[in-house]
């Protein structure tokens, strides 16, 4: 479920990205590049959660600092074509200056998601009681998450946008 998550972050920041910088792409080409990215992009992704992983295992802080300070790694791989260390690297340079801004979307983020979470449980359990299974919970709260799943992918590929024009002072072109 991860890798597709990814891959899905991966395929709406270079949307995102040709949308903000009014370049045209047909879904199809966006699939192709994605699909020919699988491979540096998993490392990336690999990179970052083994990162973070022994970061939070080290003290939970220096996981959360090294989530943030990667945390636009998939999108340089996919829309700037580097690999992974390039990618780990670049992102590390773009966060610099915003790192603070950056955990603080992410903690936003990381609440609303948790309060729906919660109240989607309250609703269910309130209209069918102690009677709904978990299955048919997971599977509610799993549809309901689908638009913030989206806000939250259109959200970091915003962020990427951002901050890769701060960086480098100007509106760059998609890599080939």
């Amino acid at each position: 479920m991860l890798v597709i998550g990814e891959l899905g972050q991966a395929l709406v920041t270079l949307v995102v990205f040709q949308k903000l910088h009014q370049q045209s792409a047909t879904i199809s080409a966006n699939l192709a590049r994605v699909a020919s990215r699988a491979i540096p992009l998993l490392l990336t992704v690999l990179a970052v959660f083994a990162i973070a992983f022994v970061g939070l295992l080290a003290l939970i802080i220096p996981g959360l600092i090294a989530f943030t300070v990667y945390s636009v790694a998939v999108a340089v791989c996919v829309v700037e074509g580097t690999g992974p260390g390039e990618s780990l690297s670049r992102s590390a340079a773009m966060t610099h200056f915003h790192r603070w801004r950056i955990f603080g979307l992410a903690a936003e983020l990381a609440i609303i998601g948790t309060v729906l979470d919660k109240i989607v449980e309250l609703v269910w359990v309130r209209a069918f009681g102690q009677s709904a299974t978990r299955f048919s919970l997971l599977l509610v709260k799993e549809l309901v998450e689908v638009v913030p799943v989206a806000f939250v992918a259109v959200a970091w590929a915003v962020a990427y946008c951002q901050l890769r024009a701060i960086k480098d002072h100007e509106l760059a072109p998609l890599a080939p």
